[in-house]
C-alpha cells in the first residue's frame, strides 16, 4: 500500500500562516504532504479566528491531492475520516470530537481542525488540511481560554505503553517495566526504525534553521547525506515545567511532560490508515465511526449560528452529509455545519 500521508516533509524555523505557505507548493507536494513549522506567529483556526499558539502544542498542515474528482459527498466523508484520524489514537486520554470541528476532553477544547479547498477554473486543484493540538502547553490563571481549553498533559498523564497500535506496528510495542528514561530511548529508537523502514519517506527542509533540540526523526540513507535530521514538531519540557506552579489544577503536575515526535508519528500513521479508508470508499466505516466520537449527541447544546444567531435544542442525530439534527421544542431542526460557527454544552 502506498503511503500517503507523510510522504513529504516540509520544514521550516517560523511560519505567520502555515496553509498559505502549503498552497505554495500545491503543485509540487506529494499527495499528503506535512508541512512543520517550528513556530507560528499568526495561526488562525475555522472562520478565520485567531489560533492562540504556544510552545508545547502539535500543530501540521498537509497538502491533500486525490487521484479522483471528489465530489460533495466524497469532501464530506474525507472531512469525517480526517477528523478519525485525529481523534482515534487520543481516546486513551478522553478526547471526543464536539461538531463540527473540535477536539475535547470534558467539552474543554483541547484541539482544532480546518479544511479548506483550492480551485482553479472550476477544477480543484488540491486541498489544504490543518489541525492544532494543545499537548504539553498550559494556560495562565486569568487567561481568557483557561475555563474553555486545556491540554492533553494538564488533563492527563501520558501512556506508560506504546501511543502505537502495536498490533499494527510490532516495533513500537513498550515493556511495561521500563522507567520513564528507557521509554523514551525506547519510543526515540522505534520511531528512526519506522521511518528508516519506509523507502518512499522523503524530507525537506524548505529554509535553512538551527539544529532542533528535539530527537531527529531521520530520513532514509539516500537523503541522509543531502539534508539535516528532519525534526518533529518540538516539545519543550522544560518550559512547560516551569509553569507548573501557576497551573489552574489544584497542586503541580507530576507526570513527565509527552513525547511530542512519538504523539505525532502515531497521528500521522493514524491519518495515513483513516485516508486510505477514505481513497477505498469506506464510507459507512468512516462515518460510523465519526459519529459514534461526538459528545454532544443526547445533550442540550446552544448552537451560534454564522449569522449570529443562537439556537437551543438537543443533538438528536447527525446524517450522512453532516447535518445536525436538533430538537427545538419538540421540533426537528436540521443545521448544516456550512451554517455553524460553534456551540456550546
Amino acid at each position: 500500500m502506498i503511503k500517503r500521508i507523510g510522504s513529504d516533509f516540509f520544514y521550516k524555523e517560523s511560519s505567520d500562516n502555515t496553509l498559505a505557505w502549503a498552497k505554495e507548493y500545491l503543485d509540487t507536494a506529494q499527495d499528503g504532504a506535512v508541512f512543520i513549522a517550528h513556530k507560528l506567529t499568526h495561526a488562525r483556526g475555522r472562520q478565520g479566528r485567531t489560533w492562540h499558539w504556544a510552545p508545547g502544542q502539535l500543530a501540521l498542515t498537509f497538502v491533500l491531492k486525490p487521484t479522483f474528482c471528489p465530489n460533495e459527498d466524497d469532501l464530506i466523508k474525507l472531512s469525517m475520516a480526517l477528523a478519525c484520524g485525529i481523534y482515534e489514537p487520543l481516546t486513551q486520554y478522553g478526547v471526543t470530537l464536539k461538531w463540527p470541528n473540535d477536539l475535547v476532553i470534558d467539552q474543554k477544547k483541547v484541539g482544532g481542525m480546518l479544511m479548506e479547498l483550492v480551485w482553479e477554473s472550476n477544477k480543484l486543484r488540491g486541498i489544504i488540511f490543518a489541525f492544532g493540538l494543545n499537548v504539553n502547553n498550559t494556560f495562565e490563571p486569568g487567561h481568557e481560554l483557561t475555563k474553555l481549553a486545556t491540554s492533553l498533559w494538564e488533563a492527563t498523564p501520558p501512556p506508560t505503553l506504546q501511543l502505537f497500535d502495536p498490533s499494527r506496528h510490532p516495533a513500537f510495542a513498550l515493556p511495561a517495566t521500563a522507567d520513564s528514561s528507557g521509554q523514551a530511548g525506547e519510543k526515540k529508537a522505534a520511531v528512526k526504525q519506522l521511518l528508516e523502514s519506509s523507502s518512499s519517506q522523503k524530507i525537506y527542509h524548505v529554509e535553512n534553521c538551527e539544529t532542533p533540540q528535539t530527537p531527529p526523526v531521520l530520513p532514509d540513507s539516500s537523503a541522509s547525506s543531502k539534508l539535516k535530521a528532519f525534526p518533529a514538531c518540538p516539545e519543550e519540557p522544560d518550559e512547560a515545567l516551569q509553569r507548573q506552579a501557576s497551573r489552574r489544577v489544584e497542586g503541580p503536575i507530576t507526570h513527565e511532560p509527552f513525547n511530542i515526535p512519538a504523539l505525532q508519528e502515531t497521528i500521522l500513521t493514524s491519518l495515513d490508515s483513516w485516508y486510505q479508508a477514505w481513497y477505498s470508499r469506506s464510507y459507512d466505516h468512516i462515518f460510523a465511526t465519526w459519529v459514534a466520537a461526538q459528545s454532544c449527541l443526547g445533550k442540550e447544546i446552544k448552537v451560534h449560528k454564522k449569522d449570529g444567531s443562537t439556537i437551543t435544542g438537543i443533538a438528536h442525530h447527525l446524517l450522512p452529509n453532516g447535518t445536525l439534527s436538533l430538537l427545538v421544542d419538540n421540533q426537528e431542526m436540521l443545521l448544516s455545519f456550512h451554517d455553524v460557527d460553534f456551540l456550546t454544552i
